[in-house]
């Protein structure tokens, strides 16, 4: 997923390479012009005076088409002006094609597009600066900066293009009725690179739009996949006995490709049909009331209090996780409480899929995301909700009704903001949670 960042870069880095070459074009880089007009000559008239003018951003060439076995070729003879932005017909040029209004009647449809060509082509070189930066440093407000950039440059652009699509045809009926049909103007191949450029613009600003909201990844993922999980592939824990305690040995970590790797005693763990992992000297209280979305592990220790339901009528689910949730050793789980109107309540706690609570940590939140980390002996107060691809540090306390937003880190006591995360968060939190399940294991002792 963090490669696929670099979209957003290459196709601005086209659309610039496009208009970079539009904005030079003729008489610099002779075969790129944005208008041609032409005389309209007989191939089998051959003449040595001038039947075509062919205007680019930086000056005018005139020539003349070759006929021959392969085709038509034009050939400007080097009669081109000198490179200067904003140019004149003289006469002596003019009276070559013998049409000493041709220049007024060109120039009107020329002088807008002029000009915005370089600044076109100037607000895209800025843009793919700025998407690059958002590239290596991926800050949210950096992506809304690159994404402005963007979205001014893709409309430059084509208020570029339109331009020469509306304002040719124009010319081309002011100069076919001034010369009774004698000269034809045409659009040249510019025009087109510009109409490739704005395509690749506006494809950026979608891919920028993505990466500025988060969506296909941080902060959007939830959805059909954990509604799915909750409920069509949950699965809850009447199988375990309130307060299972089953004597269970300490586990034994060893180191593989930077991370732990589990061996635990067949006998220690319930696996369930989804694939969770309960320790037996896990605290499982009320587990009627509990929903795991599969393939997660609750390790030794653990506290999860699902008896703690709201009373009345209502959803009996008190504490759902989803999948490839992370209970560390000694870690509590309990709902938030309130007392409302002088009546005391319980309200349901939501854990979404690849959240890794470390141990020790006391946990009463409302809603955790997706993809969350939470460091050792921290205090989740009451109420707290923590965004997708959020990251507590280690003994952090979380005061309660407090919002961690989505790629952020979150440290100290009281916790406070730190910094902002890189959109990589998500897949790297993934492949650690993934990694430490696969690698958890049951393992029968030698000897036995």
């Amino acid at each position: 997923m963090y490669k696929s960042r670099f979209l957003v870069p290459f196709l601005l880095f086209s659309a610039w390479v496009l208009l970079l070459l539009v904005s030079i074009s003729l008489p610099i880089i002779k075969p790129i012009y944005i208008l041609e007009v032409d005389a309209k000559v007989s191939p089998s008239v051959q003449t040595s005076i001038a039947t075509s003018i062919r205007f680019g951003v930086w000056g005018m060439c005139l020539g003349f088409y070759r006929f021959g076995p392969d085709g038509a070729s034009w050939d400007d003879a080097g009669s081109c002006t000198p490179p200067r932005l904003g140019y004149t017909v003289d006469d002596a040029i003019l009276q070559l094609t013998g049409q000493k209004d041709l220049a007024k009647i060109a120039l009107k449809a020329l002088m807008g597009i002029l000009i915005l060509h370089p600044i076109a082509c100037g607000l895209v070189f800025l843009s793919l600066l700025a998407s690059l930066v958002t590239t290596w440093h991926p800050v949210r407000a950096l992506n809304v900066i690159s994404l402005i950039a963007v979205i001014l440059s893709a409309v430059a652009a084509t208020i570029v293009f339109v331009i020469d699509i509306v304002l040719i045809p124009i010319a081309r009926q002011k100069v076919e009725e001034a010369t009774k049909n004698a000269l034809t103007v045409a659009l040249g191949n510019g025009a087109w690179m510009t109409l490739g450029a704005v395509a690749a613009l506006w494809l950026g600003v979608i891919g920028a739009s993505v990466i500025a909201c988060g969506c296909f990844g941080c902060g959007k993922r939830r959805g059909r996949r954990a509604k799915k999980n909750q409920y069509g592939g949950a699965e809850k824990l009447h199988s375990l006995d309130n307060g299972s305690s089953a004597t269970a040995t300490e586990m034994s970590p060893r180191q593989s490709e930077g991370h732990k790797q589990q061996a635990v005693l067949q006998s220690e763990y319930i696996e369930t049909d989804t694939g969770n992992k309960v320790s037996r000297r896990a605290t499982i209280a009320g587990p009627q009331n509990i929903i795991l979305g599969g393939k997660t592990v609750i390790a030794s220790g653990a506290i999860i209090r699902g008896d703690l339901r709201r009373t009345g009528t209502g959803s009996a689910v008190v504490i759902s996780l989803g999948r490839y949730c992370l209970i560390s050793e000694q870690c509590i789980m309990r709902p938030p409480y309130k007392t409302y109107r002088g009546n005391f309540n319980y309200y349901p706690m939501k854990i979404g899929d690849h959240v890794h609570i470390g141990a020790g940590t006391v946990v009463e939140a409302a809603t955790i995301g997706n993809h969350v980390e939470i460091g050792k002996n921290c205090v989740i107060g009451k109420f707290t909700i923590i965004k997708d691809c959020a990251k507590i540090d280690d003994n952090s306390i979380v005061p309660p009704n407090t919002v961690i937003p989505a790629l952020a880190r979150f440290g100290g006591s009281p916790a406070q903001f730190i910094e902002e995360l890189p959109e990589s968060t998500m897949e790297n939190v993934e492949i650690h949670t993934k990694g430490y399940y696969s690698r958890f294991q049951p393992q029968e002792p030698a000897g036995h």
